[in-house]
């Protein structure tokens, strides 16, 4: 019984850490995105003055 909440929890733990790294790589692509519209459209360089 041990051993199967142990396994459980290690599945559990595993989905967790794959949904934080689908988290992280969507972020470094929508920086990324933004970092290059900034470099090619003005208008995107106005904006980001403007939120920060």
């Amino acid at each position: 019984m041990i051993k199967k909440i142990t396994a459980y929890t290690w599945g559990g733990i595993m989905k967790l850490l794959n949904v934080i790294e689908a988290v992280l790589n969507c972020l470094y692509l929508a920086a990324g995105l933004w970092d290059w519209l900034e470099k090619h459209l003005p208008v995107f360089k106005a904006f980001a003055l403007i939120l920060v």
